[in-house]
């Protein structure tokens, strides 16, 4: 006799394997080896901003665990890893040949270029570590943890503050407020692909946002803004109230924040009521920028802004006209069609995939964080643009089955289950003797 309690059975928990595959959680239980890869980024990444988490021994230990996890990369996934890598080196390359060609004449070059080709470069590799679903979640969630630890470092003050903002043990403001900026939009995005609960994001948000406003710094504020707008408005199946109610709240956070006391005499509030101080602007810097890049059409050589330029600063506060400034058009140009390409691409492939997703809003927070401040040695940027870069090659070679609509397969299941409830008993065969 057809077992109809069992057809109920199966499909129904063929419906819960649908359903979990397709909201993009992993099957498999709990993993130590992504986390503790997660945790070595975290640190290379936040460098200074880490207290007594970055001495010497500490980073040498991160640094060991990343490489282990660029050598299982690619021996597990070879032409992603090396292609990634390859890169990376190209990327390095252009900036050592033009160090080589024109060695800088400032100790303030000589520095940049030796960081870039070492630890800008070694953070760049780690990228190809974390190109698995599980180890990007990973380090989204150690990321956000560490954010909420210096969020709370920074409301309560911890460090001192340089004039009315936050900042922590061996860090600046801005440092802070962009580790912090990324921690706010990688919270958001793992509100809005649902794989976290929006009663854990009630309250993660408060906390980051509270310590980003504390350290007044505004281009972080704004590539948060951007950021989040950008995970919104991306071609996605992924449409929900909690996505919007999510943008509500940390635009209300922004815009608010510096009313509340505790953070009424921060730099961000200044700058909300117009009362900016007398320095040198980002404006100014990038006026002059603009001035001296059809000058130099060979670039005026690393670590050379200011020799060329007007201006009090060693850089322009922007990487896009520092490279254009520093190393000529045609490096400048190809950095922007660089990332100008890997954010499109991004944006097309995204779809439903929340690890894309999350790939395409840290590309475009991190953007504007190298847009308004920093210089040539941003690790942060340029290890996400590399993990962008990564997750397409990974896409394109070994591309996943795209999984059905939830809606879809929910309905499916449904009908199934109908059919077997509907189908007529058949009387028990009597028993024979």
């Amino acid at each position: 006799m057809p077992n109809r309690s069992g057809d109920l059975a199966d499909a129904r928990q063929s419906a819960s394997v649908s359903t979990g595959a397709e909201s993009g959680h992993e099957p498999d239980g709990f993993s130590l080896w992504p986390h503790l890869l997660a945790m070595a980024i975290v640190v290379l990444l936040f460098g200074s901003l880490m207290g007594p988490l970055s001495s010497n021994t500490t980073l040498t230990v991160a640094a060991a665990v990343a490489g282990l996890g660029v050598l299982h990369s690619l021996a597990r996934n070879g032409p992603v890893a090396w292609r990634t890598i390859l890169l990376a080196v190209l990327v390095v390359a252009i900036v050592a040949f033009r160090g080589y060609i024109e060695p800088p004449s400032t100790i303030y070059g000589q520095t940049k270029l030796i960081n870039f080709c070492t630890l800008t470069f070694v953070t760049m590799i780690t990228a190809v570590a974390v190109t698995s679903g599980r180890a990007v979640r990973a380090l989204a969630a150690w990321w956000v943890l560490v954010g909420l630890v210096l969020a709370g470092l920074a409301v309560l003050g911890e460090g001192g503050a340089a004039g009315g903002r936050a900042e922590v043990e061996g860090s600046n403001p801005v440092w802070l407020g962009r580790a912090l900026a990324a921690s706010v939009v990688i919270a958001v995005c793992l509100g809005a692909t649902k794989c976290w609960r929006w009663r854990r994001l009630v309250l993660i948000l408060p906390v980051l946002v509270a310590g980003l406003l504390a350290t007044g710094s505004r281009g972080p504020a704004l590539a948060t803004i951007v950021g989040v707008v950008v995970l919104v408005l991306a071609p996605t199946a992924r449409r929900s109230r909690q996505v919007v109610w999510l943008i509500i709240f940390v635009t209300i956070g922004l815009v608010a924040g510096p009313m509340i006391p505790a953070l009424s005499n921060s730099r961000f509030a200044q700058f909300i009521s117009g009362e900016v101080g007398g320095e040198e602007s980002r404006a100014d810097m990038w006026r002059e920028a603009l001035r001296v890049i059809p000058d130099h059409p060979w670039g005026a050589g690393l670590g050379n802004w200011s020799g060329v330029s007007m201006s009090s600063f060693e850089w322009p506060h922007n990487i896009f006209l520092e490279v254009l400034v520093e190393q000529g058009w045609a490096v400048g140009t190809a950095l922007i069609l660089f990332v100008g390409s890997v954010i499109r691409r991004l944006w097309r492939s995204s779809g439903d995939d929340p690890v894309l997703q999350l790939a395409l809003a840290l590309v475009a927070t991190e953007t504007i964080h190298v847009s308004t401040s920093g210089d040539l040695n941003a690790r942060t940027f340029f290890f996400v643009l590399m993990l962008g870069a990564a997750l397409l090659v990974k896409q394109r070679i070994d591309p996943e089955p795209q999984a059905a609509p939830v809606e879809d397969s929910l309905q499916e299941t449904r009908q199934r289950v109908s059919r077997v409830s509907a189908s007529p008993r058949r009387p028990a065969m009597a028993r024979r003797d």
